[in-house]
């Protein structure tokens, strides 16, 4: 999320990414960017309404179908780049957050409540590998959004067999880093 992206209303920008990720595959399934639809006083409370975004509209509905077409059951995997955001996700609690309007309150407990029934796992992940932030992000050097493209796959086909490697050794580090099932008191 880009906290107090528009600057006439000061409300934020949701960016979501969804990816079918395998062993030695990357592909791209949606992205999203929408505004949102109350105004967010923290980071951590505009990334917490992004992901209730990406994990409501994309990513359990993508479940879906693939049950119906693999015949697994597989949770998507949350990859959010704001340590307190995860922290709330996994404590289900708002205690911080108690001047959020009735809208953010329900998304943010609904988010928390899905994890906490395995509709998602949760990993924090470095905002440099965020691939969601093409969406909601302005970029002022080509390098950087080179490497932002990198992250969704939208590259020369030479470069396709590096980006799978590195997104391999990257899921395998995040693997180690999921965030505990804490629950809420």
């Amino acid at each position: 999320a880009d906290l107090a992206s528009d600057k006439n209303s000061r409300r934020s920008t949701s960016g979501v990414f969804l990816a079918l990720i395998g062993e030695s595959s990357f592909f791209p399934l949606a992205a999203q960017c929408k505004k949102q639809t109350a105004v967010s006083h923290s980071t951590p409370e505009a990334e917490l309404i992004a992901a209730d975004l990406g994990v409501r509209t994309q990513a359990i509905p993508a479940t879906f179908l693939w049950e119906r077409v693999l015949g697994l059951k597989i949770p998507p995997l949350l990859f959010e780049d704001n340590e307190a955001s995860c922290k709330i996700t996994a404590s289900g609690k708002l205690q911080s957050m108690r001047h959020v309007q009735r809208t953010h309150a329900i998304n943010l407990s609904w988010l928390s409540e899905s994890f906490h029934a395995g509709h998602f796992r949760l990993f924090y992940t470095p905002t440099a590998f965020q691939s969601a932030d093409i969406s909601t992000k302005t970029f002022a050097l080509t390098s950087s959004f080179a490497s932002v493209r990198m992250l969704i796959a939208h590259c020369t086909i030479d470069v396709l067999p590096e980006l799978v490697r590195s997104r391999r050794l990257f899921l395998w580090h995040v693997g180690h880093r999921k965030y505990k099932e804490e629950k809420p008191h």
